[in-house]
């Protein structure tokens, strides 16, 4: 490493308002860059011999899936077509083998308090995810969108079950220790998708073929790759431990966060991402504050994710609010100056009141039964039965679950652009967390108000002690 070198690591960087100090850990935009050029070989491999020994359906007409009046035919499930052909090629063995050989350093016992961490801080994971994982960083992150915007997954017709399917995958990996261990229904998901991101991979790839720059390799990187899968893994771990609920006023325990770390470790290796930035608290912080850093640059295919997103969310089920209730959560966790950049609306003070009510009292809440272990108990259980029951199973979520088939299929000449809501906003009167939000609001402001108002006039009732504190507080300022 050079002087020079050495002289910018301890320089202090800042990424639309989060501010680090650069460390032998981190990596420059240098040295990342080649990991767009890198990707899944594995899972890439087995996916093109399960595709030549069970082909696919031809790819359906249009981006977005079809209903199943449409289009009856059954959903193809790759993970049972590895699982009972493995034996038949050499490279479904190598995919099989690697995802069931469980590294030395997984502790079962340790992931398993990592699920429950996801669980006791719940509401304020899931405005993460929502508000930072999801909107923030894919209005923000430009080489992702590129892909995204070919599937048609964020178009604002089909917005909302992506998102709820991109739920479900944290859920079953959370749900419980044996559905995150080999043979779990989590871990049957986590391949699902390993080999649905193949699948993208070649699809884009062999459009480009057959229509030169469709997609900009040389730019952007292979489609799926491993810079794009490390921001994943941190948008799924490191930026809610330090990012996303610090933002809300909620700090995890050290030993919750190693935790919750390890949980997403195995997830990434099942994923065949790559999970060695999980390997130490250290090496994650790095790694996530690497990626703001250089990963962060908005372009117009971003910012249309963004605004769809919103828009496909505006006064639907189920959490019945307008859109101004999003943008007002992506401004409070990710700051003013990110969401400009993205084009995320200024709702103004009223929602602004509404999310930060919210925020206040969800971290009021964590607190208290957090540190009363029955509560701590009875909070995990609920959160547990209750998303799963809404989100997976529910009418208005996934119905019964989604198995990962490759049904935001790219096509030439299909794009996402930016779109309106579709008219399906069905939200009537004041919403639920909005009634919540504003109480909140005012209520903890009532009380703050109300303490320091005693507090003056008990210290204004003894005559000594006003000088005693004046004199105190000036030794203080002098030290």
């Amino acid at each position: 490493m050079t002087a020079e070198s050495n002289h910018i690591r301890k320089d202090v960087l800042k990424s639309y308002g989060y501010t680090f100090r650069l460390t032998d850990l981190h990596k420059t935009s240098e040295q990342l860059d080649p990991l767009k050029h890198k990707f899944d070989t594995v899972g890439t491999d087995a996916c093109k011999v399960l595709n030549e020994l069970f082909p696919p359906p031809p790819p359906r007409a249009g981006w977005y899936s079809k209903t199943k009046e449409e289009n009856p035919q059954p959903d193809r499930d790759t993970f049972v077509l590895l699982r009972d052909n493995y034996a038949k090629d050499p490279k479904l063995q190598d995919l099989w083998n690697e995802v069931n050989t469980v590294p030395d350093w997984v502790d079962w016992d340790q992931i398993k308090r990592g699920q429950d961490v996801f669980y006791r801080y719940a509401p304020a994971a899931i405005a993460g995810f929502a508000f930072q994982g999801l909107l923030a960083t894919t209005g923000a992150s430009y080489r992702p969108a590129e892909t995204l915007v070919r599937t048609g997954g964020h178009s604002v017709r089909v917005a909302k079950n992506r998102l709820f399917e991109t739920f479900q995958l944290i859920l079953q990996v959370t749900r419980s220790l044996d559905d995150v261990k080999p043979g779990g229904a989590g871990f049957a998901s986590a391949i699902r998708v390993r080999l649905l991101h193949a699948s993208v991979r070649e699809r884009i790839l062999k459009l480009n073929e057959q229509r030169p720059g469709y997609f900009d390799v040389d730019k952007y990187g292979v489609p799926i790759n491993e810079l794009d899968s490390m921001q994943s893994v941190c948008a799924f771990s490191t930026n809610l431990v330090w990012l996303a609920m610090p933002r809300q006023g909620i700090h995890v325990r050290r030993q919750e966060a190693l935790d919750y770390l390890a949980l997403w470790r195995w997830v990434a290796y099942v994923l065949g991402t790559p999970h060695w930035v999980l390997e130490t608290p250290e090496s994650a912080l790095a790694s996530m504050e690497s990626l703001l850093y250089s990963c962060l640059k908005p372009t117009k295919n971003s910012r249309v994710l963004a605004q769809n997103l919103v828009n496909a969310l505006d006064g639907v089920s189920p959490i019945y609010e307008p859109k101004e209730f999003f943008e007002a959560g992506t401004r409070y966790i990710n700051g003013s100056e990110l969401c400009d950049e993205i084009g995320i609306g200024r709702p103004g003070l009223y929602w602004d009141m509404v999310v930060r009510g919210q925020s206040w009292a969800l971290k009021i809440i964590t607190y208290v039964f957090r540190a009363i272990p029955a509560l701590d108990r009875w909070q995990i259980r609920t959160y547990r039965n209750l998303f799963w029951s809404y989100i997976v199973e529910g009418e208005d979520g996934l119905k019964g679950g989604y198995n990962y088939d490759f049904k935001y299929v790219p096509h030439l000449g299909s794009q996402t652009g930016a779109e309106k809501a579709d008219g399906t906003k069905t939200k009537l009167g004041v919403g639920a967390l909005e009634i919540f939000g504003l109480t909140s609001f005012f209520t903890i402001i009532l009380a703050v108000t109300t303490f320091a108002i005693v507090g003056v006039k008990i210290l204004a009732s003894n005559t000594d002690t006003l000088p005693k504190l004046a004199i105190t507080l000036q030794s203080m300022a002098k030290r």
